[in-house]
């Protein structure tokens, strides 16, 4: 009686419907296993993207600041080259564009925009007057440095321990190192999470004096 009963349950091409439900359920597995491999190739090729997208980013505007900070100059014999030296906020003057007369150049950051400023000055100088409007672009938009993560550390050429801000004259004056140190990340939410650099970028055009 059981066998009648089996041989009713089969289908036109001799399938059981025993083997089609056994049949469906490793068809199931396979495809569970085939989208489980996709997903986390797929979420490894992202995570590798972001970080490679990541140091891009840093690296690129590390050099940027760098470019500046190496030309950085005094505009008088009593004014330093350097104004403002804060743990976020950097204003120092250089030739950026190398035309002879100074630039006032301002890196600061504004939430997670690390921003910089460029003011040039009037006409008739010196003395020069910087009094007019800036010029202000973006450099990234995904810092993330904490209150305890400074941007900018700043180190005179006879020590090697940092100058806590804020810095009188006497210790702008005395500067020579200056150490960025970013924190990027794209999305605070997925990975690959947050990636630190740190840049030492040693000013040249300053004379140890």
């Amino acid at each position: 009686m059981v066998r009648e009963a089996l041989r009713n349950m089969k289908n036109e091409n001799g399938l059981s419907l025993i083997e089609l439900v056994m049949g469906l359920g490793l068809m199931l597995f396979v495809l569970q296993g085939a989208f489980a491999f996709f997903y986390f190739s797929n979420e490894s090729v992202r995570t590798s993207m972001g970080t490679m997208q990541t140091r891009s980013e840093i690296e690129n505007v590390t050099r940027r600041i760098e470019e500046d900070v190496r030309e950085a100059r005094s505009i008088s014999e009593v004014e330093p080259a350097l104004e403002i030296t804060g743990e976020n906020e950097f204003v120092f003057f250089t030739d950026s564009d190398e035309d002879g007369e100074p630039e006032r150049i301002r890196y600061f950051l504004d939430g997670a925009d690390l921003r910089r400023e460029v003011t040039t000055p009037t006409p008739g100088g010196p003395p020069w007057d910087f009094s007019g409007a800036a010029r202000i672009s973006t450099l990234s938009t995904m810092v993330r440095n904490t209150s305890g993560e400074p941007v900018f550390t700043y180190f005179s050429y006879e020590g090697t321990e940092p100058i806590a801000p804020p810095l009188d004259a006497a210790q702008r004056a005395s500067v020579r190192l200056i150490t960025i140190h970013l924190v990027v990340d794209q999305d605070i939410k997925r990975k690959p999470g947050p990636i630190s650099m740190e840049t030492d970028i040693f000013m040249r055009n300053l004379a140890r004096d």
